[in-house]
């Protein structure tokens, strides 16, 4: 799943608990679009596009592995140099989003001019959404997959 950061926040305004509470309002920086359907061909579709908050997880490159050394005794000039265990290797991880929080919804509807650009690229629809709900695209995430807090 993709999402997208955007700028300008969105801006929503929640409902005060009491009267004598003000109201409070809540940002979103990135927006996730799904296709309530989408039907191949269509001349207009439907689209809902989430507004969320999320936290962006940097690269890290691989790590190789890393053979364990055996003690060093010691002599009679330096001290013994204690063993040091192996190191397993690690996986490069792709910088990626993770955390996401909804914070609103709303219902966006394109037709194929707003579609001819999409293609087999989710990130153009992402542009496409963005600048008809007038704000920008500046970047894509990958969402990892087993995400609790996302609904």
């Amino acid at each position: 799943m993709l999402i997208a950061k955007i700028s300008p926040s969105a801006s929503f305004s929640a409902e005060a608990l009491s009267p004598f509470t003000a109201p409070s309002v809540k940002t979103a920086d990135f927006i996730k679009v799904t296709a309530r359907p989408y039907v191949a061909g269509c001349t207009r579709c439907n689209f809902e596009v989430e507004f969320l908050n999320a936290t962006i997880v940097p690269a890290t490159a691989a790590v190789p592995a890393v053979a364990a050394v055996a003690e060093i005794p010691a002599t009679d000039t330096t001290p013994a140099v204690p063993a040091v265990p192996a190191v397993a290797a690690k996986d490069a991880v792709p910088e990626h989003a993770t955390a996401l929080s909804n914070i609103g919804r709303m219902q966006v509807q394109l037709d194929s001019n707003d579609l001819a650009a999409w293609g087999a690229d989710d990130t153009t629809l992402l542009q496409i959404v963005a600048k008809k709900i007038g704000t920008s695209f500046v970047a894509a995430y990958t969402v990892q997959d087993n995400n609790p807090n996302f609904f």
